[in-house]
């Protein structure tokens, strides 16, 4: 009998830049079960519809406020949920990363 393997719950901040196009593309090639949660992007709207079609997520935000509507209408008809990141009331955004999480390559 094979184990049992569940799927990885995963978020991709920056999903369009290059880090975030590597990860999916990881993610792809190994064919791990991998359940993408939820899809970020700053201002490349078209890519993320591509991703968000590709991979389903529970939403998918675009930073740019001007994008949201062509984000909504690219995934009209799906589950995924369009947002924007940065409500018109906002003036100033920060963010945190932790990099605690990374581990070493095993010898």
């Amino acid at each position: 009998m094979e184990p049992l393997t569940l799927a990885r719950k995963v978020v991709v901040l920056g999903s369009t830049g290059s880090i975030g196009l590597s990860t999916l593309s990881l993610f792809e090639q190994s064919g791990a079960p991998v359940e993408i949660l939820a899809l970020t992007a700053g201002r490349n709207v078209e890519r993320l519809i591509e991703q968000a079609l590709r991979w389903r997520p529970q939403v998918a935000v675009i930073e740019d406020e001007a994008k949201l509507e062509a984000l909504r209408d690219g995934l009209a008809g799906t589950a995924v949920r369009p947002k924007s990141l940065r409500p018109k009331s906002t003036s100033i955004r920060c963010s945190a990363r932790s990099f605690s999480s990374a581990r070493r390559p095993s010898a």
